[in-house]
């Protein structure tokens, strides 16, 4: 009963072999993309957080840009 399932999931991906297996590479591709992004934030995160922790708690931050009253 599988078997029949996965002649049927991958009968037409034969005939048209390099189509398919370039959006399987670019769903692959981005999905790896989405995670090494989110784990390099997460990474990072800590690390900020500690190194900004070292100049002490009184501490102002000033970013350039307009003021709202």
């Amino acid at each position: 009963m599988m078997l029949t399932f996965s002649g049927q999931i991958f009968a037409p991906s034969g005939r048209i072999s390099l189509r398919s297996f370039l959006t399987m590479f670019g769903i692959a591709w981005g999905v790896g993309s989405l995670l090494l992004l989110v784990g390099l934030g997460e990474g990072f995160a800590p690390a900020t957080s500690a190194n900004l922790s070292e100049y002490g708690e009184n501490i102002m931050m000033i970013f350039p840009g307009a003021l709202q009253p």
